[in-house]
């Protein structure tokens, strides 16, 4: 009998040593499982912030092709805004000078040419009408005219 305790007890003990085993087992499983819990919901909030990135991207391409292409609408800083206004504002100033002094000279060569025109032409007349005084005061008094007009541009 004493075999069939000792035995009996070398079961026992087996059984609470595997008993007392598979209750950390389960244990580290459930550490496992909860840890694998908090992975997942840190999955899940990462991929929504990432969606929500990849959706502001996406409206701020939108935007930036709107702006691009001229269509739709674009709210611009007020610092931007005023960069673009002074930049436009001096290029268009720039080319208006630039414009202004173009018609200046082209005046002042039509008005030239045109006077040299008006000289030969009264000086034909003159001939015509046998006057040969040298100086013609209609010619004087035309580019005296055209030189007030050049000036006031």
């Amino acid at each position: 009998m004493k075999s069939e305790e000792k035995s009996i007890q070398a079961i026992s003990a087996q059984a609470h040593s595997e008993a007392a085993d598979n209750r950390l087992l389960r244990k580290k499983l459930q550490a496992r499982d909860k840890r694998v819990v908090e992975l997942e919901a840190m999955v899940s909030n990462l991929n929504k912030q990432l969606c929500e990135k990849v959706d502001q991207l996406n409206d701020m391409m939108q935007k930036l092709v709107s702006f691009m292409t001229g269509n739709g609408e674009v709210n611009l800083s007020d610092s931007l805004r005023e960069a673009v206004v002074a930049g436009v504002r001096a290029e268009f100033e720039a080319r208006e000078q630039k414009l202004k002094e173009t018609y200046a000279s082209e005046l002042e060569k039509l008005t030239s040419d045109f006077n040299a025109r008006l000289a030969a032409k009264q000086n034909e007349i003159n001939q015509l009408k046998g006057i040969n005084d040298g100086d013609n005061p209609t010619t004087t008094m035309s580019t005296s005219f055209m030189s007030s007009r050049t000036q006031r541009l």
